[in-house]
């Protein structure tokens, strides 16, 4: 499984108190991001990795493009589609999201060699294990609570998080 976290979901940021994930993310400390969400799902993660746009473009491209419905993203295309509008709706940029994701992650299944030098070694098997078709790419469950914000849902967090991940103890 591939879990998406909506970035306008509000959360404790350690250290920082309350804000949205986008809030963690926008320190650029990939380790605040992944403590942040692992805090939210109560299961610790083996790696997090950060990337940019710059890396996905290129990821896509090494991989030969990706399928999106029925249309092929080569690097550029995909980074523009996941991007859209900047009015766009929060709800819009995450569909986007989960299907570059999902089209990325079908295109490694045959490409694997396509990850070294994007993502970091320590994180490689990880991201080969993920590299499939199969892979379902699954929101963090959400309710909204307005003005475009959303708060985790823990009961079915952690229904989530026991149907779908492997946890350690």
């Amino acid at each position: 499984v591939a879990l998406g976290v909506p970035t306008l979901t509000v959360v404790s940021i350690p250290g920082h108190g309350l804000g949205t994930v986008a809030d963690a993310a926008r320190t650029g400390d990939a380790e605040l991001v992944s403590t942040t969400v692992q805090n939210v799902l109560q299961v610790g993660f083996d790696a997090e990795v950060a990337t940019t746009t710059a890396d996905l473009r290129r990821l896509v491209d090494r991989v030969g493009g990706i399928d999106i419905g029925s249309e092929h993203f080569a690097g550029k295309r995909a980074v523009r589609y996941l991007t859209g509008e900047e009015e766009e709706l929060e709800e819009l940029e995450f569909l986007r999201w989960q299907e570059i994701v999902g089209g990325l992650l079908a295109a490694l299944e045959d490409r694997p060699d396509a990850l070294p030098g994007i993502i970091p070694e320590e994180a490689l098997p990880m991201f080969v294990g993920a590299a499939t078709s199969e892979t379902d790419v699954v929101a963090l469950p959400v309710q909204d609570v307005g003005a475009g914000l959303a708060r985790p849902v823990t009961e079915s967090i952690s229904a989530l998080v026991a149907e779908r991940f492997v946890v350690a103890g």
